[in-house]
């Protein structure tokens, strides 16, 4: 990433950040005003349906107290409140009269059952409210049965939030005589159908509630609630989201949320920018969704942070921690910033869905895809491993038939449980002669390679061996095969010694042919007696052989050049017939002074190849020199040009006028001539600066000869 880009990126993520902060000051400074609607707007706790629930609960449930005072003895709730009644059946079948009895005591004992259980827990929580004072009298006697050391009165009745006071008389009829804050009417018609709730029939049994009677209830709610019950629990948690519930603020989150959404694709859309394709594009679609989540619940819980800065006890905990209170509004913008910029770096990321589509977001973007792709690789790779497993080879062959024996016995044994124990010894000393044999005999044959490998270190290149080493069989095909290329080696160096022997021979040779005669004519020359037609005639020759040697040197030099690759190649298109047909052109007059008739054919009207000119000329004119040197005289030559899909063949034919009884690989060595009594004007080096010129250009050059029959081959592949 280049700096400007890098700046350009850092300039626009700080205007999103200051956009976001602002946003996040205006979604503060919107507190006061919903505040306001939420105070027109708010209702009692108390007459809510959950606390006339409660209510009417915790009356049921405390007035099994007032019962057994009556009664004198413990009761459970059935006892105080269920009736039921069973009508009578006829029948002359014992064995049905039992069976619909058993079932009726089984339906009775259930709903008894479930009615206590339920009661006694609501009691047991009513003596765990503190917040909820109660107090329950008997109205025959005056006494007061039960409380929660708490006594009513109408003196202080103003010093609760809410209160109330049920009187049930003799019949069960429900009258209030104080009420505050709290839905009076709602109550006791919840009361009412508490008791109707079990009124019904079931297979010939009624069910009904008996109603409280001659029972006073009073109940009050303190303004100051104590921490932590039911009670205490409701109306916070009512307080708490009251700003969110009661008012259109939620509407101010979603709107901003919106706005910066909206902000955060512009600013990625301008190329100035270039916001989103930073590390925002690699974050995994998990992380993204996880924070938006986690963003989600952030802004929920700013509800009860925003409550208690209304209430002022978010100020009281600050400063009881020596921090500022005048650091409130301050906290609330930075925490609205978080949340906004959570959505802006969400944003930013989704954005990827759209540039980098569906299927590659998934591949790029998700951790779970990631994953599956994973687990798809190696789990690919086992299956690969396993088929690759050569079933047919004897190691794996035997392998497979010693586990499968071993799996059958084992499951043989362990079927026959005690007698299992002694078969698994006998079992076990078996195997531990087979392996023992199968062991020693593994050794025996690591012992015979390192015996190979010792020989061949030694350079004793005929050890063999016949014998099947088994596991270690692949090494000794292996050792084979290098036991083989060392002796190609060796073989391929003593040519190489014998080759550099004759090389050092020719050249000695050719060059001291023409500096012998050059040497011979010079002291000719330094006779005064001679005449000037022989002076003239010896200057000539002394000309001739200065002209060979110097081109004998000059060949030297080049193919050493080549096959070094210090030549400079220079390649361009060139069409391969008119090259062919313009050395022909200059050579035409030595080529009709031996009678070689050259004749060019081709399967293409053109052919082009990305060739150097010059060099190319050069491997055509030693080739057709080579024609005016060896060839039969008064014959045709072939130039045969043949374009295929693989590439371009360029062989070059004629009859030899010695007979080819070498191997016709040595004629592109250096100074490796056709005839071997090295009488004719060549220098022994024209072929292997052809070679040397074909490969230096990407080709291949080989010589072949049948009889008398002589080709020079050259082949191009296609590129």
């Amino acid at each position: 990433m280049d700096i400007k880009s890098k700046s350009s990126r850092i300039f626009g993520s700080i205007i999103l950040a200051c956009i976001v902060i602002i946003v996040a000051a205006r979604v503060v400074a919107t507190y006061d005003y919903f505040w306001k609607i939420v105070d027109s707007k708010v209702e009692s706790p108390y007459k809510s349906d959950w606390f006339t629930e409660y209510l009417t609960e915790n009356v049921y449930s405390l007035y099994v107290d007032v019962a057994e005072e009556r009664a004198g003895k413990e009761l459970k709730p059935s006892d105080v409140y269920l009736n039921i009644v069973e009508e009578e059946k006829e029948t002359d079948n014992i064995d049905i009269e039992d069976s619909e009895e058993t079932e009726i005591t089984t339906q009775k004992d259930s709903v008894k059952i479930e009615l206590n259980d339920w009661l006694d827990d609501l009691k047991n929580r009513t003596k765990e409210n503190h917040n909820l004072k109660y107090q329950v009298a008997d109205n025959t006697s005056g006494e007061v049965v039960t409380s929660y050391d708490w006594t009513f009165s109408e003196d202080t009745k103003d010093e609760y939030d809410s209160y109330i006071t049920l009187v049930f008389d003799k019949r069960g009829e429900i009258s209030i005589k104080y009420a505050y804050n709290i839905d009076t009417q709602f109550l006791i018609d919840r009361l009412r159908s508490f008791v109707s709730q079990y009124e019904y029939s079931d297979s010939g049994v009624s069910y009904s509630i008996e109603p409280i009677v001659d029972t006073t209830f009073h109940y009050a709610v303190p303004k100051e609630l104590q921490p932590y019950d039911t009670v205490y629990w409701h109306q916070e948690w009512k307080n708490e989201n009251v700003f969110y519930t009661n008012s259109g603020f939620p509407f101010v989150i979603l709107g901003a949320t919106l706005f910066i959404m909206i902000i955060a694709l512009l600013l990625s859309s301008k190329k100035l920018f270039k916001l989103g394709a930073g590390i925002t594009s690699k974050i995994p679609f998990e992380i993204v969704a996880t924070a938006g989540v986690l963003d989600l619940h952030f802004a929920i819980c700013m509800s009860e942070v925003i409550y208690k800065t209304h209430t002022g006890e978010m100020a009281k905990d600050l400063i009881s921690i020596g921090i500022s209170d005048k650091l409130i509004p301050l906290i609330h913008i930075g925490a609205w910033s978080i949340i906004l910029g959570v959505v802006a770096i969400i944003t930013l990321s989704m954005k990827q869905l759209l540039v980098k589509g569906l299927l590659e977001y998934c591949s790029e973007n998700v951790i779970v895809t990631r994953i599956i792709r994973w687990c798809y690789k190696k789990i690919k790779r086992f299956v690969n491993k396993m088929t690759e497993i050569n079933v047919d080879d004897t190691v794996n062959k035997n392998l497979f038939k010693i586990l499968s024996i071993n799996f059958i016995v084992l499951t043989l044994l362990c079927s026959i449980w005690f007698f299992g124990i002694a078969g698994l010894i006998i079992y076990t000393i078996v195997m531990f002669f087979f392996l023992q044999k199968k062991m020693n005999q593994l050794k025996d044959d690591y012992d015979r390679i390192l015996e190979i490998t010792d020989s061949l270190a030694k350079g004793k290149l005929n050890v063999t061996e016949e014998r099947d080493l088994g596991l270690f069989e692949p090494i000794k095909t292996n050792l084979t095969m290098i036991q083989g290329g060392f002796k190609k080696a060796v073989e391929e160096e003593l040519k190489s010694q014998n080759m550099k022997t004759e090389l050092i021979s020719n050249v000695s040779h050719d060059l001291k042919t023409p500096l012998t005669a050059i040497i011979t004519y010079v002291n000719l020359l330094k006779n005064d007696e001679i005449t000037e037609e022989e002076r003239k005639s010896y200057i000539e020759t002394l000309d001739k052989k200065s002209e060979r040697l110097k081109q004998l040197i000059e060949d030297l030099f080049e193919v050493s050049k080549a096959n070094s690759g210090n030549l400079e190649v220079n390649l361009d298109t060139v069409e391969v017939l008119s090259l062919i047909r313009q050395v022909e052109l200059e050579l035409a007059e030595k080529l009709e002074e031996v009678g070689i008739e050259l004749s060019i054919r081709s399967n293409q009207e053109k052919v082009y190849l990305e060739l150097d000119g010059q060099k190319s000329c050069r491997i055509f004119e030693n080739l057709f020199g080579n024609l005016v040197k060896y060839a039969m005289p008064n014959r045709k030559a072939y130039v045969d040009v043949i374009v295929n899909d693989a590439g371009t063949q360029i062989e070059v034919k004629n009859m030899s006028k010695e007979e080819l009884d070498f191997d016709t690989s040595e004629l592109t060595e250096r100074f490796v001539r056709g005839d071997k009594s090295r009488n004719s004007e060549g220098s022994g080096l024209g072929l292997a600066i052809v070679k040397s010129l074909v490969e230096l250009q990407g080709g291949e050059f080989q010589i072949v000869a049948d009889g008398d029959l002589f080709k020079a081959i050259i082949r191009f592949e296609n590129k």
